[in-house]
């Protein structure tokens, strides 16, 4: 479980990588257009996402739904190795470490990118929660079950 989570971490990090892109690639000019253009992407697959994973259903395959996103997972990763150039030039940018402990505590020491930051991490803690428990919820709002008293060792 912990290892899809990381995995899931890292391939999340689609839309920083298509901003950086379009950041690196478009003059200042036309960057606001690029990024129009990864929202309308956003936004088509929120509408058409959703459809797809209902036509899976109809596929007699157990896991149908799993397998196809499977597959459009690896559609996309393959187009990107094919199709997406490099844009960081070698000896261009300074060579970084993992993490750079000062850059973070003088991002956080700045008042508006700070609170931006806490902000951000309060969020995603947030969902992260709601994504955890939702599983929960909806066995208590659908079998009328209490849940946390089969969770607790010492409650018979």
């Amino acid at each position: 479980m912990f290892l899809s989570r990381v995995g899931a971490g890292v391939a999340g990090a689609t839309i920083a990588t298509a901003q950086a892109v379009i950041a690196d690639t478009t003059t200042p000019d036309k960057r606001a257009h690029g990024m129009a253009l990864i929202g309308i992407a956003f936004g088509i697959g929120f509408t058409f996402g959703p459809l797809l994973g209902f036509a899976s259903l109809f596929v007699p395959f157990h896991g149908a739904p799993g397998f196809a996103a499977a597959a459009m997972s690896l559609v996309a990763l393959v187009l990107a190795f094919r199709l997406l150039p490099e844009t960081c030039k070698p000896g261009s940018l300074p060579p970084r470490r993992w993490l750079n402990w000062g850059g973070l505590y003088r991002a956080l020491r700045t008042p508006a990118v700070g609170s931006l930051i806490l902000i951000f991490f309060l969020a995603t803690f947030a969902f992260g929660g709601l994504e955890s428990t939702l599983a929960l919820v909806n066995k208590l709002l659908l079998t009328g079950k209490e849940v946390q008293r089969e969770m607790d060792p010492w409650n018979p």
